[in-house]
This record gives structure tokens, sequence and C-alpha cells, in this order.
């Protein structure tokens, strides 16, 4: 170190002025505690999960179960549904269903639902209706019919009761009366009994010549 150096330094030991040796600077620079940066804290991702959808069931009607009897099963006695009900097989007893009623078998009884569908199939007994009554031309009947329209293309040994319209079909065979607002035969069909038309007014009146 010179002779400078030394005077400069006492100068600065002494007086606190001067300039500081490159010596001292790195001795305070080592002295002076490193002030490290503070680590933040890492907020974590929000994990979005993806929300799905309950599908919630479908809550069902009484008149939306429907009860099956199958081609080999025979059911001796009354059946009450508060459904639909499909037979398939054989039923000896009166059959009584709120819903709707198909039969492609055979049942000994009557019959009483909602709507009515015979298709290819034997009854003996009468059938009742709130709705529709249904008979294709595979379907033997031998019972009365009551149901707000009737539709007939089989054969049918029994009268007929209709609130609204009774349509025969080509291949219709009836042997029995009918009472209904509106009678349709198509061309081919046999009917053979009585045809009442129900009429609101007076038919006498109708008629001006005394």
């Amino acid at each position: 170190m010179g002779y400078k150096e030394n005077f400069k330094t006492a100068m600065y030991e002494v007086f606190g002025v001067g300039e500081k040796t490159e010596m001292e600077e790195k001795s305070i620079m080592a002295q002076a505690p490193s002030e490290k940066p503070k680590p933040q804290p890492v907020q974590a991702a929000s994990e979005e999960k993806a929300v799905i959808p309950m599908r919630r069931k479908a809550e069902r009607t009484p008149q939306e179960e429907c009860s099956v009897i199958s081609k080999d099963t025979t059911v001796v006695g009354q059946i009450v549904s508060s459904g639909h009900v499909l037979v398939m097989g054989r039923v000896e007893g009166d059959l009584t269903a709120e819903g709707n009623v198909s039969v492609s078998g055979v049942i000994k009884g009557n019959i009483k639902g909602n709507n009515v569908e015979l298709k290819s199939c034997s009854v003996l007994g009468d059938v009742y209706s709130t709705g529709v009554i249904e008979i294709d031309s595979g379907t033997e009947v031998i019972g009365c019919l009551g149901g707000e329209a009737v539709t007939v293309d089989g054969r049918l040994k029994g009268d007929i009761a209709s609130n609204t319209d009774v349509y025969f079909k080509k291949s219709a065979f009836v042997i029995g009366n009918v009472v209904a607002k509106s009678v349709s035969i198509e061309k081919g069909a046999i009917v053979c009994g009585q045809i009442e038309i129900q009429h609101a007014e007076n038919v006498s009146d109708m008629f001006s010549i005394e």
C-alpha cells in the first residue's frame, strides 16, 4: 500500500472523510447480511371439477306401468291393474285396467280398459272402453262392445254401442245391432242387424209434410 493510500485510510478512520478503499468495500460488503428475497407464497391452482348433471329418473304414472302375460302363461281368475295390460297368453276371468289393454291371446271373460286393442285374438265376453276399441281382421269376439269409438275389421257376434263413431272395415263380419252417432261401412263389410243413428233433434220435426 502506498503513502497516499495510507493517508486516505487514516483520514477516513479518524475523521470519517475520504474514499473507501477497495479492501474496505469488500470487507463491508462481506459483513453486511445478504438480504435474500423472501419466497412468495405459491397459490395452488384451483382445481375446477367438471360438474356432471345428474339425470333425474322419470317418475312413472300408474298408467305407464305395464303388466305382461306371456304366451306360455295361463291366468285363471280376475285381473285388476292400475296401469296398462298386455295379454299374449290365456286369461280365464274378467280383466279390468285403468290404462290401455292390448290382447293377442285368448280371453274368456269381460274386458274393461281405457283404449282396447284386439289383435289376432279370441275373446268370449263383453268389451268396454272409455276410449277407442279396435278389432283387427284376425280377431273373433263373441260379446257386446261399448266405447267412445269402435273400429271393427274382424268377426263379431254381439251388439255395439258407441258415443261417437263406428267404422266397419272391409273384412268385418258382424251379427248384432249398432247404436252410434255415425256409422261407416266399407265395401266388402257385412253387418247383419239393426243400425240406429243417434240424433239430437226430433226426427219427426225434420219433415214438413203432414
